[in-house]
């Protein structure tokens, strides 16, 4: 079976986050989930510069635009410092996603695309996700699980307990 993204000729792709998310129930160690929540966190942390950067150059652009004289040779130099930005941004990605499939022998990968065939709903190629999603149809910033000893599959945290509704708002309006 071919995994997600599969679809029209590309190749299977594994993001780190449903590695991690997986990673006991496809049989990953802990040193190869350590190594990943390295790459992950590394990653993160460079795109998170790389978007800041871009960010930066459009508000300078906006800037740029409200001035009496129009500077179109600063503003272009601006546009190419946030275009670099985020290609910067999708080659670390890229890149993330090439050492996480890396680090995965072929009968883990195998075990996630059975994951993802039997998991239904939310597994299918980008464009079917909604709005909100970054680069690869991707979430911008998902949080992996966190440190310490991973729960055994099928076990889930105890609910909190609900409490009274909250209060009416005020009348009308």
């Amino acid at each position: 079976m071919m995994g997600w993204g599969a679809h029209q000729g590309m190749v299977a792709i594994y993001p780190p986050q449903l590695v991690l998310r997986f990673a006991t129930e496809v049989g990953v160690d802990d040193a190869t989930v350590a190594k990943i929540r390295k790459l992950y966190f590394a990653a993160q942390a460079k795109m998170d510069g790389h978007r800041a950067r871009a960010q930066s150059a459009k508000l300078e652009v906006a800037r740029l635009m409200s001035e009496p004289k129009i500077d179109q040779r600063k503003i272009d130099g601006q546009i190419d410092i946030a275009t670099k930005a985020m290609a910067d941004v999708g080659k670390l990605l890229t890149r993330l996603l090439a050492d996480t499939r890396a680090a995965l022998s072929a009968e883990q990968r195998a075990k996630l695309d059975e994951l993802r065939g039997s998991r239904g709903k939310g597994w299918g190629p980008p464009g079917k996700r909604g709005a909100g999603r970054g680069f690869g149809g991707f979430p911008q910033r998902p949080m992996p699980p966190p440190p310490g000893p991973r729960p055994q599959p099928g076990a889930h945290p105890p609910r909190p307990p609900a409490g009274p509704p909250p209060p009416p708002g005020p009348p009308g309006r």
